[in-house]
């Protein structure tokens, strides 16, 4: 079993959040292999889209440290934002007067 990734404890919460019913259907013993599994895919995927982001947003002028550093965290922020929000999707809300 993988470790757990701070994307594990973030998609059990969503998952018995907002999926109760899935979220049932995982026998106890076994959740906290699933959520470390799909944790560490969350994590992966951040990961690359952060790289990918990073290498089509290459400036074309040399730019100092903390630009860099500033560039890099904003696009791994977008990147996590990203991944988010297609494996742990906002729950769809319900109609007005249902």
């Amino acid at each position: 079993m993988s470790n757990p990734t701070p994307y594990s404890a973030r998609a059990e919460s969503h998952w018995r959040d907002f999926l109760p019913a899935d979220y049932q259907q995982i026998p106890p013993q076994d959740r906290q292999a699933f959520f470390g599994r799909l944790g560490a895919e969350i994590q992966e995927r951040i990961t690359r889209r952060a790289q990918d982001l990073i290498d089509q947003s290459e400036p074309d002028e040399p730019i100092g440290y903390q630009e860099r550093l500033a560039l890099m965290s904003t696009l791994r922020y977008e990147a996590e934002q990203q991944v988010l929000g297609e494996m742990l999707p906002a729950p769809l809300e319900e109609p007005a007067g249902s």
